[in-house]
């Protein structure tokens, strides 16, 4: 699964910007049952607190705090679960990976995670094992979105169907997602005339099933 491609770590000293190269993983296409079976713990949170802190070797990494905790695979013991991810911001020393999912304080939801503490992106298929949970406006339910916010239609063949949102229906104040990703409730208004959305009890219930729960 592991083949070469860039990333580009920035670190921000004042006005000096220091740009290092590095070698890191490609982010493979992952389907529902492989990220199922290489998780191996799927949850989901609400996260409430984001702390970036230096290691021994000067590299930044950054604490993010789930509560409200629902196990779906995996035992997790505790009331919060903190998940480490490379990267971060104290003070004026930043460092971003590329493709490194991003988080807000608020945002809720389902991750599948391998490798905690461990790897520099613990969340499987990095982007692709991170999915958003946002209250449908119209039917009152959580539905599911990916990284992306685009709504998860179903799942097919262990394929997780989405609806691709259009560019111009982005904006920049969804907590959870990065800026350019877009509102989650303007997307979910997107193409409604189906009803065709999977809710996050839905989403959950078939991975139940995968792993044998239901």
């Amino acid at each position: 699964m592991l083949k070469n491609i860039f990333f580009v770590t920035v670190l921000l000293y004042g006005i000096l910007i220091h740009l290092t190269i590095a070698i890191a993983s490609t982010i493979i296409p992952m389907n529902h049952r492989e990220m199922t079976t290489e998780a191996e713990l799927i949850f989901v949170g609400t996260v409430v607190n984001l702390e970036s802190k230096m290691k021994a070797n000067n590299t930044i990494y950054t604490e993010v705090t789930f509560t409200d905790l629902q196990i779906v695979k995996g035992i997790h013991p505790g009331e919060t679960l903190i998940v480490e991810l490379a990267g971060g911001t104290i003070g004026q020393y930043h460092s971003k990976t590329v493709g490194m999912p991003e988080f807000q304080v608020g945002g809720r939801h389902l991750i599948f995670l391998a490798g905690n503490r461990k790897h520099l992106c613990p969340i499987v298929g990095w982007s692709q094992g991170k999915f958003n949970i946002v209250i449908n406006q119209m039917s009152g339910r959580e539905d599911i979105l990916d990284n992306y916010n685009n709504p998860i239609r179903e799942i097919k063949d262990n394929e997780v169907v989405k609806q691709i949102a259009p560019v111009d229906k982005r904006g920049e104040d969804f907590p959870g997602i990065s800026p350019e990703h877009g509102i989650a409730s303007q997307q979910l208004s997107v193409g409604l005339d189906d009803g065709k959305r999977l809710s996050l009890r839905e989403f959950i219930s078939i991975t139940e099933r995968l792993l044998g729960l239901n």
